[in-house]
């Protein structure tokens, strides 16, 4: 239903929003989520969290590799529309900030980063050079490590390469957080390099072990609102 543009009027919000559960962290293509986070209103966005606020704690279920979850943009959304309770933010930015001293911090690009006030933006980037850059190359290294030996070793190390470049981006007028950050950046190239020396793909010849997209039929009498709320 991606190419479907559905107008709800406010006089009908009571009737979808229970129709629209709060998406868990099971699956990251729940369509509740691309709903919710970029076609929604923010007066939908708050009738939705006061009818749901019970299981708004499903949001917080994310973990490292934070840009391949979710819940996180859409606490972000929530927040713009002035409707994420300050408790829960709190607890995201936490995450966030622990999550960042691990090198897992491409979403400092993003809107993600929005959750956080400058002040804490500010401290994370302070604790990320103090606690993160003495061993900045430890975790590069082990940011590789893990992959099956068909994984190209650009993509072993695009996470690291991508939390390089957004502290670089928000560090790029401190000289030595440059300078160290430049000497990441190289120890990320050699360790691609060093890899490439001995990379050989394995071919799969065999059927696609990706799950084949089930076929829902739609009848007369389902809604796009059906799907969204069986997270189809």
């Amino acid at each position: 239903m991606r190419g479907t543009v559905v107008r709800v009027p406010s006089t009908l919000y009571a009737r979808v929003i229970p129709r629209v559960p709060v998406p868990d962290g099971g699956s990251n293509w729940n369509p509740a989520f691309w709903f919710l986070a970029d076609h929604c209103s923010d007066q939908f966005l708050h009738q939705w969290v006061a009818h749901h606020h019970r299981d708004l704690h499903r949001l917080l279920e994310f973990g490292m590799y934070v840009s391949a979850f979710r819940q996180p943009q859409l606490l972000a959304r929530l927040h713009q529309a002035g409707v994420l309770p300050e408790g829960m933010r709190h607890e995201a930015v936490t995450k966030l900030h622990w999550s960042a001293l691990n090198l897992d911090c491409s979403w400092l690009d993003g809107p993600v980063s929005t959750l956080l006030t400058d002040d804490e933006l500010g401290q994370l980037l302070t604790d990320v050079q103090r606690e993160l850059f003495p061993s900045i190359e430890e975790h590069i290294d082990s940011s590789g490590e893990g992959y099956t030996s068909d994984v190209e070793p650009y993509q072993r190390f695009s996470e690291a390469k991508a939390a390089v470049d957004a502290l670089t981006s928000h560090l790029r007028h401190e000289s030595s957080a440059l300078s160290r950050l430049t000497e990441a950046s190289a120890h990320i190239e050699w360790r691609i390099s060093e890899a490439e020396a001995t990379f050989a793909a394995t071919p799969v010849n065999g059927p696609s072990l990706a799950p084949k997209a089930a076929l829902v039929e739609h009848s007369k009498d389902r809604d796009i609102f059906d799907d969204i709320a069986e997270g189809r």
